[in-house]
């Protein structure tokens, strides 16, 4: 048996400043790659996190005026019939040949089904079932509303491909990651394309929301709730599509007190696309009832250097 009582190797010091520039790596710029677009859209990587509020369902009627989708209807603590909508922040990559396509994404949903398979909708989940994925029929989804993205291939192929009512907007945010541990709340700003800065309030104006969730400092459930059903227009044409998320979903419902009430939600005053105006009337003041949080596995790791001498 041996005897050795090695001390652990010391990590090389870890104080540096690296400044983050627009990457220019490709060599012939006259070359121009135009691979073919199609589904299905694989995601490289994904961060995203869900807000979820409810809300009457007279408000949420002028968004159904058209025959094709419903407002799934649930309950509240006082059984009164409500609505469900839903923030949903998103940053992800794409690897497609020599490119390499990084996207930030809000969507902005209500939950609803199509008409057409009324008749094969199970009714009365409650909030908790349908975020825990009880709903097998993967009917019950969410109708997209509203779409602010920051990458403009993004925005038209969401447009093309699903109808998708999405447009141009930039990003200023903070959110937890695996390579910034001390970060734990999400800080999320989005602004219209027409913004210059990344504060708040002093770009109120250009400004679609700013929401913020406090740390989530208590053990989740976790969520089956793939596949995720999404539902738009292309056209005249309701359409439905599912979204695969390969991991279960980290599920906080309900949300306790001190989480629910430090969650913030404060719509600008930016007129463009109305989305500004809908989140304060749908969600207006009101308190969210759970958050989730899906988080894609890294595909590699690798450790810090140490001293080898």
């Amino acid at each position: 048996m041996s005897k050795h009582n090695n001390p652990p190797k010391p990590l090389l010091p870890y104080e540096t400043e690296i400044a983050f520039h627009p990457q220019e790596s490709v060599i012939n710029t006259e070359v121009t790659l135009k691979p073919t677009a199609g589904m299905p859209f694989y995601y490289a990587s994904f961060v995203g996190v869900w807000v979820y509020w409810m809300t009457d369902l007279d408000r949420v009627a002028p968004h159904f005026e058209r025959p094709h989708f419903k407002p799934y209807v649930f309950k509240d603590e006082n059984d009164n019939d409500k609505a469900l909508v839903a923030i949903n922040f998103q940053t992800y990559t794409d690897h497609a040949g020599m490119a390499l396509g990084v996207v930030n994404e809000v969507e902005f949903n209500i939950c609803a089904y199509p008409s057409s398979d009324e008749g094969r909708v199970p009714m009365g989940l409650s909030v908790d079932q349908f975020l825990m994925g009880i709903d097998q029929t993967k009917r019950i989804g969410l109708f997209r509303i509203h779409v602010p993205a920051d990458n403009t291939i993004a925005v038209a192929a969401g447009r093309a491909f699903f109808g998708e009512p999405k447009f141009f907007a930039k990003f200023a945010y903070n959110v937890p990651s695996l390579n910034e541990p001390g970060q734990t709340t999400w800080d999320i700003s989005v602004f219209d394309e027409h913004a210059t800065g990344t504060d708040p309030v002093k770009n109120k104006d250009h400004l679609l929301f700013n929401m913020h969730v406090p740390e989530l400092n208590l053990q989740p459930r976790w969520a089956n709730t793939s596949p995720l059903a999404l539902y738009t227009y292309v056209g005249d044409i309701p359409n439905g599509s599912h979204w695969q998320m390969l991991l279960p979903m980290a599920h906080y419902h309900p949300l306790p007190p001190d989480i629910a009430n430090a969650l913030t939600m404060e719509a600008g005053d930016s007129l463009v696309e109305g989305m500004a105006r809908d989140i304060r009337t749908l969600i207006g003041d009101s308190t969210a009832v759970a958050v989730q949080v899906f988080r894609s596995s890294p595909a590699c790791i690798e450790g810090g250097a140490y001293d080898v001498r």
